[in-house]
């Protein structure tokens, strides 16, 4: 059975076996880690009525998996499985589909706008408050005897 519908939101071990034999570990792009350190992941989730089937699965590594559920990556289709997408590679994807292209293999990244520059890091916060003076040994020996 490939296909269990919503009746559980856990993976049964056929469907995992499935996934493994198509995805081979992490779908996500540059990703290498091998199925065992993978979690099987509802594309169109549970909650909102996508099926536990082998359609609707695909295999990610925890760090890929979270970035899926809170960094702006996204699962598009690939092949005969799902391939997860940074933000600006997902953004690209998803205007080219808009468009009515279909993009049977990942586009030229040469050809995709820039990702966005990192942020410069914040300026360390000021200290307000003065230093005691040092009354410690240590700081003894470095002071000049008057």
């Amino acid at each position: 059975v490939l296909d269990v519908g919503t009746a559980t939101r856990t993976w049964p071990p056929a469907i995992r076996r499935a996934l493994t034999i198509r995805d081979g570990g992490c779908v996500a792009l540059g990703c290498d880690r091998p199925p065992a350190f993978t979690d099987a992941h509802h594309v169109v989730h549970w909650a909102d009525g996508g099926p536990t089937s082998v359609a609707n699965g695909a295999l990610l590594c925890r760090y890929h998996h979270d970035q899926v559920h809170h960094g702006g990556w996204a699962l598009v289709p690939y092949g005969t499985g799902w391939i997860a997408l940074p933000p600006h590679l997902a953004a690209a994807n998803h205007q080219a589909a808009a468009n009515g292209a279909t993009l049977p293999h990942l586009p030229n990244p040469s050809l995709l706008p820039p990702p966005p520059p990192p942020r410069p890091p914040s300026p360390p916060p000021l200290d307000r408050e003065p230093h005691p003076p040092d009354y410690s040994v240590a700081g003894a020996i470095d002071q000049p005897v008057p």
